[in-house]
């Protein structure tokens, strides 16, 4: 495994919201997020002026993402 961080750009925005979903559904969150819902909110963020994203990538696969 060799992962790497990286901006997350337009590609990403799947992957990430797939971590988002499966992450919040966990304790102690335990919510149910579509992946369309999850989707809009890291491309709001991505949209944001002066936001900075970063996902984690291994072999193209979104592993995390540091949204803010």
């Amino acid at each position: 495994m060799s992962s790497r961080i990286e901006l997350l750009v337009a590609k990403h925005v799947s992957g990430a919201a797939d971590v988002l979903v499966n992450t919040y559904a966990l304790p102690p969150w335990n919510e149910n997020w579509s992946l369309e819902a999850a989707a809009e909110n890291v491309t709001y963020v991505l949209e944001t002026r002066r936001s900075v994203a970063l996902v984690a990538v291994d072999e193209g696969r979104v592993l995390g993402s540091a949204l803010g």
